[in-house]
């Protein structure tokens, strides 16, 4: 889920993407998602090329981002407009195209990710950026609605030409899966435990029984917790509840048995040798005759 970046630390990337609009709702059996350019996003109006800086540049300054390093070519391209002399941002009725052209045929060595049409016009674009990496889970999903928050507020300050940009990560999506399966998980757990007491019940007809066979099965599955979280140092995840669930399932069924025995004994248990004789000496108060 994380690199390493340039300074040797480990990282995660965010990527912020300008001028193509994400996919919604997309359902399992949908097939491959679509994307489309926005085409509200103007790279060539000044405050499109503002707002793009703006959502760059204060990510150092803004707390809780966990900023490592990025790697933004619009702040390269400010730059190199102020070494030769021009204004940035390039004009409406300027060349901001040819400008744009200039620049990335200068030698810029960083890779620079820029979406064009038919004409090689710049329709969108992304920036990377490289981000301390959370120790857990909930922390990435914590860090992702941090990033979330920064660009919908960067958006709300931004004019119409470029106020749809959206973030993304793959550790986030990493993470979203965790938790998400995690989550299902429990539900597949705490269904069959509900499953497991309506078959009891159904089975034993005894809720003592059932209360008692459930309490004993979960002693079995803290055992069971012990031994591979505490012992073998396992992290808690989807598959250890699937074990658990499992060797929960798999114990029971014999307990019930047991259960139902108690509760009902087999007909045609045969009674004890001599039983009729001694009821036969035994007068009506209970002497010998």
């Amino acid at each position: 889920m994380a690199a390493a970046s340039a300074a040797g630390r480990r990282s995660i990337e965010v990527a912020i993407t300008f001028g193509i609009k994400p996919p919604r709702g997309s359902m399992l059996l949908d097939g491959t998602p679509s994307w489309a350019f926005d085409a509200t996003f103007e790279p060539s109006s000044p405050w499109a090329q503002r707002a793009m800086l703006r959502m760059c540049a204060d990510t150092d300054t803004t707390e809780g981002l966990g900023v490592l390093e990025s790697d933004c070519w619009v702040v390269d391209f400010k730059e190199w407009l102020n070494r030769k002399d021009a204004t940035f941002p390039v004009q409406r009725f300027g060349d901001f195209q040819a400008e744009l052209d200039g620049f990335l045929a200068s030698g810029r060595t960083a890779p620079t990710t820029i979406w064009t049409d038919e004409q090689s016009k710049m329709r969108a674009t992304s920036f990377f950026i490289k981000v301390d990496p959370a120790d857990t889970v909930s922390g990435t999903m914590d860090g992702r609605t941090r990033w979330l928050n920064y660009v919908t507020s960067k958006n709300d300050g931004a004019a119409t030409v470029a106020s749809q940009a959206w973030a993304s990560s793959k550790a986030w999506v990493e993470a979203e899966a965790y938790q998400e399966a995690l989550s299902s998980t429990w539900m597949v757990t705490a269904l069959s435990l509900l499953a497991i007491l309506a078959a009891g019940l159904l089975y034993t007809g005894d809720v003592e029984i059932i209360g008692m066979t459930i309490a004993i099965a979960v002693v079995a599955s803290c055992f069971l917790c012990f031994v591979m979280f505490c012992i073998f140092q396992w992290a808690l995840g989807p598959w250890e509840l699937i074990l658990m669930t499992v060797f929960l399932t798999y114990s029971i069924e014999p307990v019930f048995r047991i259960g139902r025995d108690f509760v009902m004994p087999p007909q045609g248990v045969a009674e004890p040798p001599g039983a009729d004789a001694s009821l036969a000496l035994e007068g009506p108060q209970g002497g010998a005759k």
